[in-house]
C-alpha cells in the first residue's frame, strides 16, 4: 500500500493533526500522571478571550475575522 498522506506543509490543518495535537496530547498525560491535575485536551478553533477584550479596548469592534484563534485549549 502506497502512503498518501499530504506533507506537513500542505496546510495548517495538516501539520496541526500530525504534529501538534499529538504533542498537546503527551503534555496533557505527562500533567495528569505527574501533578495529578484533572487537565484535558480540546483540539479546535477556540477564540482567545483576551484577544476579544483588547479589541474592545481599542474601540474596534469584536469582529470574527480580527480575533485569533488558539488551535486547541488545555
Amino acid at each position: 500500500m502506497i502512503d498518501k498522506s499530504p506533507f506537513l506543509t500542505h496546510s495548517e490543518t495538516t501539520f496541526n493533526y500530525k504534529m501538534l495535537h499529538p504533542c498537546l496530547e503527551t503534555t496533557v498525560n505527562l500533567l495528569c500522571h505527574v501533578a495529578h491535575l484533572g487537565s484535558y485536551y480540546a483540539p479546535g478553533e477556540e477564540p482567545l478571550e483576551t484577544m476579544i477584550q483588547q479589541i474592545v479596548l481599542t474601540g474596534s469592534k469584536a469582529v470574527r475575522r480580527k480575533v485569533y484563534n488558539a488551535d486547541g485549549i488545555i
